[in-house]
């Protein structure tokens, strides 16, 4: 386990049971951390989405937890987390954006508005199908939180004949009706239908009212979740944290990078040796010799990047296995290419070799690259604050013990250190 890691952990210890958790930490705490990466890899990659009924037995075999006695440790450590708290009529988030901001999938945000989804009201008829062959929603961790994030909806119930009985839960894998059921329209919710008659005031006051709740419950569970956080934690800018940042405005909420991560897909072009390590002109000059010695990005794997304040994983895209790791503190030199800014990379240091190597990666856009690299400075930072928080809790535990300890005149304007005190 890394410093950055320890770090956490002890802090966890010191401030109790509530204090901030990542899934591999409260894995760790249960004995069973040999799953953080099997978690990680499926979507459920965030502490905060796990309780309730959105982990399940049948998910935790299909991620490849086959010991029963390990699956049942784990639904009964559920119960104590935090439940997901499904969206109704009187809280609906104002927007698609701030919905799924509010779950932390915002890189879903793009594929949804892209296909049509570009309400409140087309969201909440999505269903598990289209999350996965219309809107590439493949983690299963992700579609699960999605489904409850909904909640129980009438178009749901579906329809049925009198001779196939289908499962129909919000958050079950089975697929709906066949073809010929699915010419009746289970998509509509009639909650929503509304008159032609012009809304009145009444109306507008009653929509005024339910986005207001909602507001007041997103903030009430932010607070509460985020209590620790909020009250010792911070992280500078980017234009503070690096001398050479000109956004003023990091992408994440720290708590996204420390509860769960945040995900990327993109192609790996592969890694290369670095002989002479020179800042990030390294790095943008095996960005260019990786880009010439690939013939075309169409071969090269998809992998998904998953980026939290202990560092990198690479997630490979089809078997959903975690292919290799990096820590926070081995991750350097972080740069987009100068001609083609859609291409990026990053240097590490293999620790039994001590060389260096350079891992090339290419993403469909130059805004989506930026965000990559934004995302890596932010795990820098806070990894960073993480363990500056954690020296000044070791630093005030133990002036405080010594403090305890002492039998010195209280009253006293001098202080002796018990280091300079005889035993």
């Amino acid at each position: 386990m890394s410093k950055i890691e320890d770090s956490l952990y002890e802090n966890v210890n010191v401030l109790g049971p509530h204090q901030v958790k990542s899934v591999g930490d409260w894995l760790e705490g249960l004995g069973l951390e040999q799953y953080d990466n099997s978690f990680v890899a499926n979507g459920f990659d965030d502490i905060d989405f796990l309780g309730g009924n959105v982990l399940e037995d049948q998910d935790l075999v299909t991620i490849g937890i086959s010991s029963q006695t390990h699956r049942e440790k784990i639904l009964d450590a559920t119960k104590m987390l935090s439940v997901i708290e499904p969206m109704g009529d009187d809280n609906q988030p104002p927007s698609v954006e701030d919905w799924l901001a509010f779950i932390r999938l915002s890189e879903y945000c793009d594929t949804f508005k892209k296909n049509g989804f570009n309400s409140i009201e087309d969201v909440r008829k999505v269903w598990v199908v289209q999350l996965t062959t219309v809107l590439g929603v493949s983690s299963l961790g992700h579609r699960k939180r999605i489904l409850a994030s909904l909640g129980e909806r009438p178009d749901e119930r579906g329809v049925k004949d009198s001779k196939t009985e289908w499962n129909l839960s919000p958050l079950s894998e089975t697929f709906p009706p066949p073809a010929s059921v699915l010419d009746v329209d289970m998509y509509t919710d009639y909650r929503g239908v509304k008159s032609n008659v012009k809304e009145d005031e009444q109306t507008e006051k009653q929509q005024a009212h339910h986005l207001k709740q909602y507001k007041s419950n997103k903030e009430k569970k932010i607070v509460k979740e985020g209590a620790e956080i909020s009250r010792g934690f911070s992280i500078r800018p980017p234009h503070l944290a690096q001398e050479k940042s000109t956004v003023k405005q990091w992408r994440h909420n720290p708590e996204t990078l420390i509860k769960g991560c945040c995900n990327y897909t993109s192609q790996y072009l592969g890694s290369m040796l670095v002989e002479k390590l020179n800042g990030v002109d390294s790095t943008r000059q095996a960005i260019a010799k990786m880009k010439n010695s690939t013939n075309s990005i169409a071969k090269t794997p998809t992998i998904q990047l998953s980026i939290s304040y202990k560092g990198v994983k690479f997630i490979d895209a089809e078997s959903k296995n975690v292919i290799c790791e990096h820590e926070v503190g081995n991750i350097f030199c972080a740069c987009q290419d100068t001609s083609c800014l859609n291409f990026f990379a990053y240097i590490t240091k293999d620790l039994q070799t001590g060389k260096h190597y350079c891992h090339v990666f290419s993403v469909n856009s130059v805004d989506l690259a930026r965000e990559v690299i934004l995302t890596l400075g932010e795990a820098f930072e806070v990894a960073f604050q993480m363990t500056m928080k954690d020296r000044e809790l070791k630093a005030a535990h133990k002036f405080e013990t010594k403090l305890g300890g002492s039998t010195s005149d209280l009253g006293s304007d001098s202080y002796t250190s018990p280091d300079d005190t005889s035993t």
